[in-house]
């Protein structure tokens, strides 16, 4: 991808919950347009508000290099917090199932290598109709516990 596009980011949210014995998991499309051209510090705020933390992690679901693998945005500091949910994710990516425990809400999307910028680099570029439908056709969760 270019530096020049700007584009709508689409990322799919997760946010589980215990409501009494109940898991109750929250699956919802979230969008931010992106202007790739230059540094966009809303993005930051973004990851925070739909993730309900203070604190990211971007974590890779079957390989962050690999074109079929997925970027989650993760909360870094879930484990330390009370009452937060904790997930196992699996995911065939490949042919292969991909698993990640995570706690708190994420955000499964994709990152790209962005070309024509000072800081080349990886970004979060979004998923498309077809990753998202692939996403929420087989994503599959299990909860492991509640932190105390």
């Amino acid at each position: 991808m270019q530096a020049q596009e700007k584009k709508t980011v689409r990322l799919l949210r997760i946010r589980p919950s215990v409501v009494d014995t109940m898991v109750m998991v929250g699956v919802e499309v979230v969008e931010k347009d992106v202007d790739f051209s230059k540094d966009d510090l809303s993005m930051l705020d973004f990851y925070y508000e739909h993730t309900e933390c203070d604190c990211i992690d971007i974590v890779s679901f079957g390989g962050l290099y690999n074109p079929n693998g997925l970027s989650v945005v993760c909360d870094d500091e879930g484990l330390l917090k009370s009452g937060n949910v904790v997930m196992k994710y699996s995911l065939p990516i490949d042919g292969e199932l991909c698993e990640l425990k995570l706690s708190g809400s994420i955000l499964i999307g994709k990152c790209d290598y962005i070309e024509g910028r000072e800081d080349d680099g990886m970004y979060e570029v979004g998923l498309t109709d077809e990753q998202l439908d692939y996403i929420q056709e087989n994503l599959q969760y299990k909860l492991l516990g509640v932190t105390k």
